[in-house]
């Protein structure tokens, strides 16, 4: 995942005479980064590299605006491209993480219907007990850990392997891992918008959440049907 960690200081480059730019400047990321120090000249390149930043200068504008003013108030250390005008950031508080999200108005639902069209379009019958057991063991970072939920299938590979078990959060993360595949190319995925989406209350965001927990039920029914009814278990895991 493309990620930007390296910032402005917050001061401005008084060798440069602001009233000299002509308005088309305002796609110069020298310029922009002396109009806004706190994000500074380098991350603005980016955003214009990885999408962040379109043609639309005055909405570029405006974004940077105000991503500038939170970046007077926060200790953001890394940017995390999504779409354009639509970033996930981490910052700091007294040395503790949090994940925030900035976006102009009417993109943040842009985005959720994107995932939301890119979940529909899953194939479920695609996918295999194995492909989720192996993205289960693989080094990835996933959006939940296997022993927050219940409801799992236990199965036997063969007569000299030992079983495994598959949880229901085994399965949303394979989903929301895959999930990327099903996305437009100038649309990015991160797991922690994940976080984003379930503190939300708005409800483009509580739909995406059930669609994701309806397909990882659908697929969990999927897979028992094609594994033996005896190697399944419904417990809850303390």
């Amino acid at each position: 995942m493309k990620t930007i960690t390296n910032f402005g200081n917050g001061v401005m480059d008084e060798t440069v005479d602001m009233y000299y730019y002509l308005e088309n400047d305002a796609t110069n990321p020298k310029f922009l980064g002396n109009v806004f120090p706190f994000i500074g000249k380098y991350p603005i390149e980016k955003l214009y590299e990885y999408g962040v930043m379109n043609k639309d200068t005055q909405s570029n504008f405006l974004f940077l605006q105000l991503f500038n003013g939170m970046m007077k108030t926060y200790d953001v250390f890394s940017i995390v491209p999504l779409m354009a005008h639509t970033i996930l950031y981490e910052y700091k508080v007294e040395n503790e993480k949090f994940i925030g999200y900035h976006g102009l108005n009417g993109c943040y639902n842009k985005y959720i219907n994107h995932l939301i069209n890119g979940m529909k379009e899953i194939d479920l019958l695609s996918i295999s007990l194995i492909d989720i057991a192996n993205f289960k063991e693989a080094d990835e970072n996933k959006v939940y850990k296997t022993d927050y939920l219940y409801d799992f299938i236990d199965m036997d590979l063969d007569e000299n392997q030992s079983w495994f078990y598959i949880a229901k959060n085994d399965v949303i993360n394979y989903l929301f891992y895959i999930l990327s595949n099903y996305l437009p190319s100038n649309v990015n995925l991160h797991l922690n918008i994940i976080k984003i989406i379930n503190d939300d209350t708005d409800e483009i965001s509580i739909y995406f959440m059930k669609l994701l927990d309806e397909k990882s039920n659908q697929l969990m029914e999927s897979i028992k049907q094609s594994t033996n009814s005896n190697n399944y278990k419904d417990e809850r895991v303390s």
